[in-house]
């Protein structure tokens, strides 16, 4: 798809640097064309007398003395004004050609750009089960809002209305306020919001907190103002965002909030809370580096972590499966159980 995409984006551009080139390039051979013929011009009108008496010499027969200077005059100023009315046609017809160009340039780069949105569409209706009618509505909520601040219900059951009737499709009042209603309930608009499920993540503070949650489910507030660099109030902020539109659901442990991707099943909420808090996710991290195995002491001392926090974490993991624990020469060596690990963080 995107190698489609980017295959109609080369066209497009060449076919405007074409249609701007090639009458530049036609417009200066035909600009050099008219320098030589005025420069000859120039040479011919400093020998004008001799050019004509020796063509009257020679052809008419017309002696010297009836040569009329004024009549040639006229002559060649009329040579000259056909000269500037056809710089001036050429230069209008390439003015009018590059125009058109570009206004055919524009035009088929709307079109793509409607085919590309008509696809965006199409795929919302797809993955989150949407009908023709409540794709329609939607897209119409979208051309509101990027007109309006907010949207507010009966503002957008007029506007949308509006907008039937002229296209005499048929939905009415009461239609319309049950489509978005549904949208609503769907998560796709929120009533006095100009975000919609479509623009949620344009927002760069609120995609990279979304994109941690799905890495690191069960992460919590502080946490991810931390990991990401951003206060604890903006976080919040964009917290709620994603929590009115269902991108994240949260769940509460020990009087601390855990986040996690509302695709995600809930049943996993407990071991993915644990394995997120700092020091069990260092633990996982070591032993990603450490595939043979390690034991105990070796975790405890290359991270700096007390015995008993080791052995808490390790009685989770390997109650979960997440490590399996195997002994070599009498020593009992600690694994990530990696195929575990990915299933259990990995959408359904």
């Amino acid at each position: 798809m995107f190698k489609g995409r980017r295959i109609k984006v080369i066209i497009l551009i060449i076919t405007g640097l074409l249609i701007l080139y090639v009458p530049n390039v036609l417009f200066n051979k035909l600009i050099d064309d008219f320098d030589d013929q005025d420069n000859y011009s120039d040479y011919l009108n400093s020998n004008l007398l001799k050019v004509i008496l020796e063509t009257s010499n020679s052809i008419t027969g017309v002696s010297d003395e009836d040569f009329d200077p004024f009549s040639m005059e006229c002559s060649t100023f009329n040579n000259l004004d056909l000269e500037i009315n056809r710089k001036i046609i050429i230069s209008l017809t390439v003015f009018i050609g590059i125009s058109a160009g570009a206004q055919l340039f524009g035009l088929i780069k709307e079109g793509h750009q409607r085919e590309v949105q008509g696809k965006e569409v199409a795929s919302i209706s797809i993955s989150l089960d949407l009908s023709i009618e409540e794709s329609q509505v939607f897209t119409l909520v979208e051309e509101f809002l990027n007109k309006n601040r907010v949207c507010y219900k009966p503002d957008l059951v007029s506007f949308i209305k509006n907008r039937y009737f002229q296209e005499d499709n048929g939905l009415n009042h009461n239609g319309i306020k049950q489509i978005l209603d549904s949208l609503a309930t769907k998560h796709m608009i929120v009533e006095g919001s100009k975000i919609t499920r479509n623009t949620i993540l344009s927002n760069l503070n609120r995609s990279s907190i979304y994109e941690e949650i799905k890495n690191n489910p069960g992460t919590y507030l502080n946490k991810l103002s931390k990991t990401l660099g951003l206060s604890i109030f903006l976080t919040n902020w964009h917290l709620n965002i994603l929590l009115r539109f269902n991108m994240i659901r949260k769940q509460e442990f020990n009087n601390q909030i855990a986040y996690f991707d509302s695709k995600l099943p809930s049943e996993n909420d407990h071991i993915l809370q644990i394995i997120s808090r700092v020091k069990c996710s260092e633990l996982i991290e070591y032993l990603k580096l450490n595939s043979k195995g390690c034991t105990k002491s070796q975790i405890a001392k290359t991270l700096r972590m007390h015995h008993t926090t080791v052995n808490k974490y390790l009685e989770i993991l390997i109650d979960s499966q997440l490590v399996n624990l195997r002994t070599l020469d009498k020593k009992n060596l600690y694994c990530l159980n990696n195929e575990k690990l990915n299933e259990l963080t990995t959408h359904h």
